[in-house]
């Protein structure tokens, strides 16, 4: 048996389709659950049109790249893209450097796998003779 609601709504599918809608609509009661329907509803090409636009961005976010920015890292990790670069740097991510970075600076790239890895484990451990240079280079400057 089919609930009154949804007869409402059949009927009024089916006016809608033959393009009679508002004169039966009106007719038949200005106030029906149909009629109610109608002057909330979008049209059908506005309802495909959202329906393509949220399946794009669904795609879109799935997508699976091969290597990542340090500002996509940090998007996807929760970090500020500052603690990502140091990450790279003190080599407790695996990264590595791309010839188009900013201006004469190469820029950090993560591997998807690396992004994978530290989701699962985190960091590397701290490779103690890296930071030591580092340090050590940072701190005589002329």
């Amino acid at each position: 048996m089919v609930q009154p609601e949804f007869a409402y709504f059949a009927r009024a599918f089916a006016l809608r389709i033959e393009g009679r809608e508002q004169e039966e609509l009106m007719r038949s009661g200005g106030d029906s659950p149909p009629a109610r329907f109608f002057r909330c509803s979008m049209t059908l090409e506005e309802r495909l049109e959202k329906i393509e636009a949220l399946l794009a961005s669904l795609v879109e976010r799935q997508q699976v790249r091969q290597w990542h920015t340090t500002q996509e890292f940090a998007k996807a990790v929760g970090k500020a893209e500052f603690t990502i670069r140091e990450y790279c740097r003190l080599g407790r991510l695996c990264a590595e450097k791309r010839q188009s970075g900013r201006g004469a600076h190469s820029q950090w790239v993560l591997s998807n796998a690396e992004l994978l890895r530290f989701q699962r484990e985190g960091l590397r451990p701290v490779q103690r003779a890296r930071a030591q240079t580092s340090a050590k280079s940072e701190s005589v400057k002329f």
